[in-house]
């Protein structure tokens, strides 16, 4: 793919129109890569990776215990990682793991029971909350 460069016209008011030239840098984009993939964004996505993960850990500890046959084994099994990665692996990205069978079942709930099991449930969103808690644009 070649560079693009485009002349747009800009009107501000009566007084102060101008052409703005609007440069398209290919991708892939070395110096945007060279940020994604450095070190420096990668302690940054590792600071809120594992505040997103304490935070996550905590909210699940302080839920009531209501039946719960497995009490503590959400909160034991998070992880929280970085890696290179992202649709063309061209960043850096953090991930928080729960390794445990129904985690997706508890965010999420079960809408939609599979035959023999009777009960439905919303979830308790409680990854989702920790991220929208620790980042900075809150929706």
């Amino acid at each position: 793919m070649e560079d693009f460069t485009s002349r747009r016209w800009v009107e501000l008011d009566d007084e102060a129109d101008f052409y703005l030239d609007v440069h398209i840098y290919p991708y892939p984009n070395p110096a945007l890569t060279e940020i994604l993939k450095s070190e420096r964004l990668g302690a940054v996505v590792a600071d809120y990776t594992q505040k997103v993960a304490a935070v996550y850990i905590q909210n699940i500890a302080d839920r009531p215990r209501r039946g719960d046959r497995h009490p503590g084994l959400m909160a034991s099994n998070v992880k929280a990682a970085i890696m290179i990665g992202g649709f063309k692996n061209d960043r850096v990205i953090g991930e928080v793991l729960v390794d445990v069978e129904y985690a997706t079942s508890d965010e999420y709930g079960r809408h939609s029971p599979t035959p023999g099991q009777v009960t439905t449930y919303e979830g308790s969103h409680d990854l989702r909350g920790a991220l929208h808690a620790v980042l900075p644009h809150r929706p």
